[in-house]
């Protein structure tokens, strides 16, 4: 009975074509890239940045000019 299989446990993936070759996730490669862009690059890539969060924030009563 030594030719028997030993019970399946877990669940069978397949096997990935990319193995062995190490991922980064999203962040990684922004910081990555960040990181290669000369001084005045990354200020604007800030600017940039801040003005997408300020966008996403609603308006206080001061900056619609409501009272």
């Amino acid at each position: 009975m030594a030719d028997q299989l030993p019970p399946v446990s877990g669940i069978a993936r397949k096997q990935r074509s990319d193995k062995g070759v190490p991922r980064t996730s999203s962040m990684d490669e922004f910081y990555d890239r960040f990181r290669r862009l000369d001084a005045a690059q990354q200020v604007t890539a800030l600017e940039v940045l801040r003005q997408l969060q300020r966008a996403r924030t609603p308006l206080t009563k001061s900056e619609t000019g409501a009272d």
